[in-house]
């Protein structure tokens, strides 16, 4: 019902330990040696692992506003595309046609598409839970990764999903009968619990993360911080400042924006994920550093 996708169970659905294993796992079911694997530029970094583990090449994708740049994969037409909305790190809630513009060129070039949904659950200002799935074509062409650690506060019982395309489906599910016996029970009942239990707190924490957001926005327009989804802020850093000299001089810890690619440089992630008096703090800080020129 949230996400205005059903799915057979038995074809389409892989359990695995946990999202960030399926990241991995799925690069090494849909490419191999000599083939490229597109990722989002800026995007999460692990992203590289997979492509690193599968003996692949990186390509990227650049992001416009959010938005990827489909032409830059001419040159070397990927077999397989990484997408993640709402985005880790730049903030982008999906943008319209993102993910019809993905099963068009998925369907004309033949490249398998990952859409990883983790925080699917956690968008703001109105916006309603886009999944990939629900794209007319998508599950002839990619899967989408779901995993409990966001919507559910479930972080660290590594617990994961992979959903859509059932050929893709089961070469994963085929690899965790090679390299594990199979998820804990207990860890699976749970997640049953989660998933079809009552869900306010999902909305408790969406609403919660909102505020937070509201308050970084409030407290630090100069930086232009985006936050249409997740739980961090994208924010463009002005000339002649950097992390380090944030660090040094308000003592707050920021993510690199170049740790997430070169498209990333100029920028920073500031996290949500951290109690309200050390955020107000942290913002109290930046604020004075910022003002101070």
């Amino acid at each position: 019902d949230v996400y205005g996708v059903e799915l057979d169970p038995q074809r389409e659905v892989a359990v695995l330990p946990g999202t960030k294993t399926a990241l991995v796992e799925v690069a090494l079911c849909a490419a191999g040696p000599g083939d490229a694997i597109a990722l989002p530029d800026p995007g999460y970094p692990d992203y590289n692992s997979a492509v690193a583990l599968a003996g692949a090449e990186r390509v990227a994708l650049p992001l416009e506003d959010g938005t990827p740049a489909w032409d830059a994969l001419e040159e070397r037409p990927p077999a397989l595309v990484y997408l993640n909305y709402p985005s880790n790190p730049t903030a982008a809630a999906a943008p319209e046609g993102v993910f019809a513009d993905a099963v068009a060129y998925a369907a004309r070039t033949g490249a398998a598409v990952l859409h990883d949904f983790a925080y699917g659950d956690l968008v703001f200002d109105g916006r309603e839970p886009a999944s990939f799935l629900a794209e007319p074509g998508a599950r002839e062409v990619g899967v989408e990764l779901f995993s409990c650690s966001k919507s559910y506060g479930m972080a660290g019982w590594r617990l994961g999903f992979v959903v859509g395309n059932a050929e893709l489906v089961a070469r994963v599910t085929w690899l965790q009968e090679h390299v594990r016996a199979g998820i804990f029970v207990g860890l699976q009942r749970a997640a049953i619990a989660a998933l079809t239990g009552p869900q306010e707190t999902v909305a408790e924490r969406r609403a919660l993360y909102a505020s937070r957001k509201e308050r970084v926005v409030a407290a630090l327009p100069e930086l232009a911080p985006r936050c249409e989804g997740t739980f961090f802020v994208w924010l463009q850093l002005p000339e002649g400042v950097d992390v380090e000299r944030l660090l040094r001089e308000a003592r707050v810890a920021l993510a690199p924006g170049e740790g997430f690619g070169e498209r990333g440089r100029g920028h920073a992630r500031l996290s949500l994920a951290v109690a309200d008096d050390a955020l107000d703090a942290g913002l109290e800080r930046l604020s004075g550093v910022l003002a101070a020129g």
